[in-house]
């Protein structure tokens, strides 16, 4: 596969820079670069059951009103469920073969009216809103398509720069970037760090500058499942080229209890003592003291303060206790 590792590069770099207005036809002039095409859309939108709500749409080289009358149609673009059904996965298709049916006229009719004659288009849901968002790009030639190699480049291209994208849009407005990705070199030397990468590593390194990853890092990374899983984050690692393209993420302790533990630990922490626990959970005392020092240890904490501080911490809804339940002991 050809390198794209300066593209990427480039593509963050100027997504930290550059105007909002500015940078979408930046960034799809470096796409341009690796994947053939005149034109581009991408789509943030809501998907229910028979319906489609756009929030915002990226054209380029697009007419203002196909806009509107894309939207009129939504519901009848099949392309739209066919991305749905692959997330994460690119796909192409031929606009006069997909919409060769009598029941889609209006779709083949837009096709040819907007020279999307050809598609390559990859769809991913946002973990964090919800919404769905879609990067697609189009050839006026009606046999024009897009090759199985430009479909591999798109589907490794394309959520890099729906992520530029959206790290551009919130550091030009000056909201809080989102971004848990970074990229490194071999040595360590960190080509780029989104704002939330370096705020999650200084939760595990109070002083790490973002300029080298930390010793322990690097060791944790070059192991075969090349993960770290410290105290307060999780790293994982993926290779492409020259570079390392690592993913940071809360440490969520809690995960490592198993349901019953689970179960127990919010029970206690509520407020009953041990004995109650058991009672309400219709336990042995000793299992349920055993479970607790389970607890302990995974969480690393030594008390039921400390136990119920953890789980407000992290959000975990404590039981709550049963009417007239004493505060009991703490062990």
């Amino acid at each position: 596969m050809e390198s794209h590792g300066s593209l990427l590069l480039a593509l963050y770099r100027g997504a930290r820079t550059m105007p909002t207005s500015d940078y979408p036809d930046f960034a799809l002039g470096l796409l341009k670069t690796a994947i053939r095409f005149e034109k581009a859309r991408f789509t943030v939108a809501e998907l229910g059951q028979g319906s489609v709500t756009v929030r915002s749409m990226l054209l380029h080289n697009e007419p203002d009103g196909m806009l509107l009358d894309w939207v009129a149609i939504a519901r009848q673009d099949s392309v739209v469920d066919v991305a749905r059904a692959n997330l994460g996965r690119a796909i192409n298709y031929h606009a006069s073969a997909l919409f060769a049916g009598p029941d889609t006229a209006l779709m083949r009719d837009y096709a040819a009216r907007y020279e999307h004659r050809n598609g390559l288009v990859l769809m991913q849901r946002d973990s964090f809103t919800g919404l769905y968002e879609a990067l697609a790009l189009y050839r006026a030639g009606e046999y024009d398509h897009f090759s199985g190699a430009e479909q591999h480049t798109m589907q490794h291209l394309a959520q890099h720069v729906q992520e530029a994208l959206h790290i551009n849009q919130q550091t030009m407005s000056g909201q809080p970037a989102q971004s848990d990705l970074a990229i490194v070199d071999f040595d360590g030397a960190v080509q780029f760090c989104g704002p939330a990468f370096h705020t999650l590593a200084q939760l595990e390194w109070p002083d790490w500058q973002a300029q080298r990853l930390p010793a322990a890092l690097m060791t944790a990374l070059s192991a075969p499942d090349g993960v770290y899983a410290g105290r307060h984050l999780l790293v994982s690692c993926m290779v492409h080229e020259r570079w390392l393209y690592l993913r940071a993420r809360k440490h969520f302790k809690f995960a490592q209890l198993s349901p019953r533990e689970m179960e127990v630990a919010r029970s206690f922490a509520s407020g009953l003592s041990s004995k109650e626990v058991a009672q309400q959970l219709g336990l042995a005392p000793a299992t349920v003291r055993n479970f607790l020092q389970k607890v302990y240890q995974k969480l690393e904490v030594s008390d039921k303060a400390q136990l119920a501080n953890a789980i407000m911490a992290s959000n975990v809804p404590l039981r709550r206790p049963a009417r007239g339940a004493a505060q009991g002991d703490q062990q």
